[in-house]
């Protein structure tokens, strides 16, 4: 009866012990999240900060740490067209709208108009507020993608992750 006693306290205590580490982990787990979500909400803090130039400059250093040809159009008179991305000898245009309401179909309307006129692959529309029903519609079917702050933060994290530069993260 003693040995048994003994290895029944022995396995209660085992199980014990094996609920508080996890317990221990699964508040370890919850606090990384919870830090990793801080720095997501800077870092798109950051982004919306930018002025329309600015952000247009830090998404074509981002293309550019990724690999792309990257040019950056003029202010003025760019036709609509921020960036133009070459891979492999494809081209890509980039309109950028740091906006902070939605854009709607008529940003979409000229982008395609740029991209026909072009002749280029595709286009990407990206917004840091994201898109109207109307401009998701119009963009269907069509060789233009939108997207919104977190296909930028995406992106900023592969690059972070690939140069290991953290400059204020």
């Amino acid at each position: 009866v003693g040995y048994m006693a003994a290895k029944d306290a022995f396995d209660a205590q085992v199980l014990e012990d094996k609920l508080i580490l996890a317990n221990e982990a699964k508040k370890i787990a919850q606090q990384k999240a919870a830090e990793e979500l801080k720095r997501m909400r800077r870092m798109a803090k950051y982004w919306r900060s930018l002025s329309g130039h600015q952000f247009e400059r830090e998404l074509a250093d981002i293309y550019s740490s990724l690999g792309y040809a990257v040019t950056l159009t003029k202010g003025s008179g760019d036709g609509g067209v921020d960036l133009v991305l070459v891979d492999k000898g494809e081209r890509t245009l980039v309109q950028c709208k740091a906006h902070k309401h939605v854009v709607g179909p008529a940003a979409v309307r000229d982008l395609y108009g740029c991209l026909l006129h072009d002749g280029a692959r595709n286009a990407i529309l990206v917004s840091l507020s994201g898109f109207s029903s109307g401009a998701t519609l119009f963009a269907e079917n069509k060789p233009i993608e939108l997207k919104d702050i977190n296909y930028v933060l995406s992106l900023h994290e592969i690059v972070l992750k690939t140069s290991h530069k953290n400059k204020m993260w």
